[in-house]
């Protein structure tokens, strides 16, 4: 299979409008594309003005444009000759990026079209498509270059398989029920005079939804196919057995509310709410950090139960989805399910749930969602709180961290998928899945990450200070079973990530002159007590299996044992023990080692470590999709590797785990209380004995 070059470079056209029936002629020119893969792609020009006024291009795919305008209109300037083009004429500080969402990959008509007077010509000499964060314009403005490309400009992707993970357009939630009145807003053909309670009597704004007096049990219903310039935020509080519902009726596509300058929809201090089939955004111009769904806790008693399901959050100018509390006041939200929705393109993070501190929100359940192409901190991410889960989701292109979890006691992210993840000037904190410092009880399983700027797994403490009176160290974390493929560093562990297991992962890396594991942090702030063992690590080209700096080294108790190390056809030194943390030539080649005699002479690790084949073909790519990854499953009759033996838990490791995690009622959301003893490997293979 030939690799798939990103970006895209097509042949332009030269536009000259000519006499039309209305003032301002306009011209367009239409190209068929195939776009290898869901998600932004950004649309690029290399035009050239030779009018003395700026030239008007807007775009559409298929046919379809974004929400806001604003991200559709280009201005060419007067005067400019083969310049690289693609931010719009709003926004804030750059502005935005023309960008287009593809749903699903194959081919697709992009139409660019310009506006002028007769007689003017704007020559387009080429149109570029990148995906987010895939590309930028060359010194010269020539060409584009995908030099911070986390994919490094290149994708692999494979025949289409039908999606497991993720949003799915197609999903239906369970069936409605209302036990109380049900209110109905229609856009085109309500009358706020009307009473509501049927479709011929709907009302016709939200101002008038915003209003009612509803009692437990109630439900807005909003007309599907209309849409509003004016947020939703309803009053009331449902009880345990008669929940509040907003959700919709009729056919068509979802109700689309734009807030403007605040959220598209909002509670605040508010429980038992269910909120399906909305699709919601604000003004990214003017909205400030505004979500398109924005639910706060308040600062009172912690409210309770909060369902979102089969909702879509995009272009907002703050985060897509956001269900939290004001800056370290409020304790969050008990009981938040969010179940098949999508985020995208938002200028602050995708999925967030938060409290202030580790004791903060709890119960909190994202399941079966996508988070894509969004600015902010995380795709999807559990900040300060206890008892989550997040699983079969998917998230890629977003900045920082694509799946992770902060400052949170007993999060589990399990089958999750996340790639090309990245931050700006700060490689080694960003990537696909984290669990950053102030985490307790944590855990990532069958999770997949792939060609991602940074890590494919932090896993990290920060030293040992406190946080609101919790401890920024990371303890009894366990990372088992998943894979990392094309990422910077595969298991990046840092500073106090202590008493943590992390075994029976696959980790496939490429880049020269980075580590496909690496220990390091600063003195005494390094992992203490942590295990290492039953991986399998395959170093490709240039790249090192392991690499362990002189602050690690020092009497912390890191522990690497029984892990399978691979060259494939490369050469060169498969490990790095010591140097300093940003100059391993530091102390010189005696560093460098490409034994495994050598390593545990120099670190009296890996008395049961081998150099094998690790059973499989060792493929320099590998596509999107968690499964089915047929790529690095074992060969038949190959020697079982350590990715497909059960590693049993420490019933000592439990226990004190067990001491950290309080119960509160997260059974009644499938979360659980803590990790089981594992029975299948990534691919759902039953595993072998320990």
């Amino acid at each position: 299979m030939a690799p798939i070059l990103l970006p895209l470079l097509l042949e332009g056209a030269t536009l000259s409008p000519q006499r039309h029936h209305r003032k301002e002629p306009v011209l367009e020119f239409s190209r068929t594309v195939t776009l290898p893969t869901r998600g932004v792609w950004y649309v690029w020009l290399k035009a050239t003005n030779p009018s003395w006024r700026p030239a008007l291009v807007t775009w559409s795919l298929d046919g379809r444009q974004p929400f806001h305008g604003s991200r559709t209109e280009l201005l060419v300037p007067p005067g400019a000759q083969g310049q690289w083009l693609t931010y719009t004429r709003y926004g804030r500080g750059p502005g935005f990026k023309m960008q287009v969402l593809v749903e699903k990959p194959g081919e697709h008509v992009l139409t660019i079209k310009a506006s002028g007077r007769e007689g003017e010509q704007l020559v387009v000499d080429k149109v570029a498509l990148t995906l987010h964060f895939g590309a930028k314009p060359s010194a010269d403005g020539a060409t584009l270059d995908h030099g911070d490309d986390p994919g490094g400009g290149r994708a692999f992707f494979p025949d289409a398989v039908p999606p497991v993970d993720g949003f799915r357009d197609d999903w239906k939630p369970p069936p409605l029920a209302i036990k109380g009145r049900s209110y109905h807003v229609d856009a085109q053909a309500g009358d706020d005079s009307r009473d509501g309670v049927t479709p011929a009597t709907a009302w016709k704004s939200l101002a008038r939804a915003n209003a009612a007096k509803l009692a437990p049990g109630d439900a807005l219903l909003l007309k599907r196919g209309a849409a509003w310039r004016e947020g939703l935020h309803p009053a009331g509080n449902g009880t345990a057995s008669a929940w509040l519902t907003v959700a919709s009726y009729g056919e068509g596509a979802r109700p689309r509310i734009n807030g403007g300058a605040g959220p598209g929809f909002a509670l605040r201090a508010q429980s038992y709410w269910e909120v399906r089939d909305l699709d919601a955004t604000t003004d990214p111009e003017v909205a400030g950090d505004a979500g398109a769904i924005h639910i706060n806790s308040g600062e009172g008693p912690q409210p309770k139960g909060i369902r979102l399901l089969n909702c879509v959050a995009s272009e907002a100018g703050g985060p897509g989805i956001q269900v939290g509390c004001d800056w370290q006041k409020g304790e969050g939200y008990d009981g938040v399910v969010i179940e098949n929705c999508l985020s995208y393109a938002n200028s602050g993070s995708g999925i967030e749930v938060f409290g202030t501190h580790q004791n903060g929100c709890r119960n909190t359940v994202i399941r079966h969602c996508t988070s894509h192409s969004n600015d902010g901190m995380a795709g999807i991410w559990i900040e300060s709180g206890q008892n989550g889960l997040i699983e079969r989701c998917v998230s890629h292109n977003n900045a920082v961290y694509n799946i992770w979890c902060w400052n949170a006691i007993n999060v589990t992210i399990r089958r999750c998928e996340a790639y090309r993840g990245r931050q700006p000037g700060a490689p080694l904190d960003s990537g696909g899945f984290d669990i950053d410092w102030g985490s307790v009880g944590c855990t990532i399983e069958y999770c997949y990450s792939h060609h991602n700027k940074g890590s494919g797994y932090l896993l990290m403490g920060s030293g040992t200070e406190d946080y609101l009176g919790f401890t920024e160290e990371s303890r009894y974390n366990l990372c088992r079973y998943n894979v990392s493929a094309h990422d910077l560093i595969g298991l990046n562990l840092y500073n106090t990530f202590n008493d943590g297991l992390v075994h029976g992962n696959l980790v496939v890396a490429d880049r020269a002159g980075w580590p496909a594991v690496m220990s390091w942090g600063y003195e005494d702030d390094i992992p203490h007590r942590t295990l290492v063992n039953g991986n399998v690590v395959v170093a490709l080209d240039k790249a090192y299996a392991l690499a362990v700096d002189n602050a690690s080294i020092k009497g912390h108790g890191l522990t690497l044992n029984g892990n399978r190390y691979w060259r494939g056809a490369g050469k060169g030194p498969l490990f790095r023990w010591g140097g300093e943390t940003w100059d391993w030539e530091k102390g010189g080649r005696k560093n460098f080692l490409s034994d495994l005699a050598a390593l545990r002479k120099a670190s009296g690790q890996e008395a049961d470590g081998l150099i094998a084949d690790p059973g499989f073909a060792v493929p320099e790519r590998v596509g999107l999709g968690r499964l089915p990854l047929g790529e690095y499953r074992s060969r038949a009759g190959a020697p079982a590797t350590g990715v497909q033996q059960r590693y049993s838990l420490d019933p000592a490791w439990l226990a004190a785990r067990r001491k950290l995690v309080t119960d509160t009622g997260c059974a009644a959301y499938g979360i659980p209380l803590e990790p089981s003893d594992p029975t299948e490997d990534y691919w759902g293979t039953p595993l072998g004995a320990p």
